[in-house]
């Protein structure tokens, strides 16, 4: 009996990363039989469909990873389930031809599927500085091991750009994804399905939500999991100056739809703040948007479970007036790289940004104001108090700033005139703030914070 050619129709793909679940993934194989129309003399091997099986091989050393196992054969169909491959990679997956009896085995051409691993993999959503703008010549080469799912369709090494768009250059994910598997030593996917310009209502479904549907329906029909989602969105948001009022209570529910579509109530969401937008001339309209946008990216840590923010405010270096260079695209790879390995890997020190913790108002000119997150000390670089990174706005409205004194973790600030409720401190605001604070220790900035609120005794009011 002649060898029929044998097809697979459904597998994983090559390159691609598969989410294991406790350090192992399972999965199905499928195929058909067709006519074996080949001249080939080695494919006229007598055979029964029990010798037919899958195996799985590591591509490093040729060692087996899955051994032989046996194709379930009906009619001119068959399929197998893989059980417990290990994390790692990359993979290949062969049908070979088995005789126990005359000790043969026999891989059958072309019907292997090649470089895929198990490991972790994360879903990249949101607009531009997350599909990718940055321009440079900074190293940041691709490594196996290291894949992406190009337009939410194939997989393949990452490298840059990674999606459909000629414009789209250079992101933070591949040098977030290198220092994720090195430190790990576990393989990552990346699928990227961010849109430049796209508002946050293009991501839910209740209000328009093309982009989460298009995003979501390829990963069902696929069956591809995921591990986390980084997320950087909002100016788009921002500029039309409406859609920020309500930003927070939006953005948690695309928390809730994802959670809710993918059965994961825990999924992790990792956030940046906006970063900066460089102009020519001020607006004040689109100053306020920044700040609101972003002190609900703030809030959203605090208020939404298993959120997670980091600043960005700090990536001067910039392609444009708005989109990150690929310099500082590394930058914040690896700093979302180190957060997400102590919050899901438990390797390293917590990596949070200095926040605003209190801010209260003693013998009425003075101002004192804490902020969690600090490791060694707040440094404010010198900065002049006619641009000092904080601002405070009373019922008389904005209040200068006469002298200001670091100690650690906290800000003694002295104002020129006495401080009449109700008092308002904001950080590093506007589309470019021209100073910022940060920790000296990890040179991390602070998140800017709009209009928090400042307590005050009743002898001070």
């Amino acid at each position: 009996m002649k060898v029929q050619k044998i097809k697979i129709t459904s597998s994983p793909q090559c390159w691609e990363i598969i989410q294991h679940q406790n350090g192992f993934a399972d999965f199905d194989v499928s195929g058909i039989f067709e006519e074996n129309t080949d001249d080939d003399t080695w494919q006229e091997i007598p055979f029964s469909t029990e010798m037919l099986y899958v195996r799985i091989m590591s591509e490093c050393d040729g060692s087996l990873v899955i051994p032989l196992v046996r194709l379930t054969v009906e009619d001119m169909s068959w399929h197998v389930r893989v059980n417990n491959v290990p994390c790692g990679g990359p993979y290949t997956m062969d049908i070979v031809l088995y005789n126990p009896d005359l000790c043969v085995e026999q891989p059958l051409r072309g019907n292997n599927i090649r470089h895929f691993c198990v490991g972790d993999v994360f879903l990249i959503a949101g607009q531009s500085n997350a599909a990718g703008m940055g321009r440079g010549t900074v190293c940041d080469e691709p490594e196996p091991g290291v894949h992406v799912l190009r337009n939410l369709d194939f997989w393949d090494i990452a490298t840059a750009p990674f999606n459909e768009y000629d414009y789209s250059k250079n992101n933070m994910f591949l040098s977030f994804a290198k220092k994720i598997k090195k430190t790990t030593g576990i393989p990552v996917g990346l699928i990227p399905a961010a849109m430049g310009g796209s508002p946050l209502s293009r991501w839910l479904v209740a209000e328009n939500g093309d982009l989460y549907l298009k995003m979501k329906n390829a990963l069902k029909s696929k069956n591809i999991g995921f591990k986390a989602v980084l997320w950087y969105q909002g100016c788009t948001d921002a500029g039309d100056g409406v859609s920020c009022k309500e930003y927070l209570m939006r953005f948690e529910k695309l928390t809730k739809q994802f959670r809710s579509d993918f059965s994961m109530h825990d999924l992790p969401f990792f956030t940046f703040q906006l970063n900066r937008q460089i102009r020519t001339a001020p607006n004040e309209r689109l100053s306020r948007s920044y700040d609101e946008i972003r002190e609900a990216q703030r809030l959203a840590a605090h208020k939404i479970t298993n959120t997670y923010i980091l600043p960005a405010i700090d990536a001067v270096h910039m392609s444009d007036f708005i989109h990150i260079s690929k310099l500082s695209a590394i930058m914040l790879g690896e700093r979302l790289a180190s957060q997400v390995l102590n919050v899901l890997y438990s390797k390293g020190m917590p990596v949070n940004a200095p926040d605003i913790s209190s801010a209260t108002v003693k013998d009425s000119k003075k101002l004192i104001i804490e902020f969690s997150n600090v490791t060694e000390f707040l440094y404010d670089y010198n900065a002049s108090l006619d641009e000092y990174p904080i601002e405070i706005e009373d019922a008389n409205g904005k209040q200068n700033i006469e002298k200001v004194l670091i100690r650690s973790n906290t800000l003694e600030i002295q104002t020129q005139n006495e401080l009449k409720a109700p008092i308002y401190i904001s950080g590093q605001t506007g589309t470019d703030p021209k100073r910022i604070l940060i920790d000296f220790g990890t040179q991390m900035p602070m998140l800017c914070f709009w209009r928090y609120v400042a307590e005050t005794s009743k002898a001070d009011d």
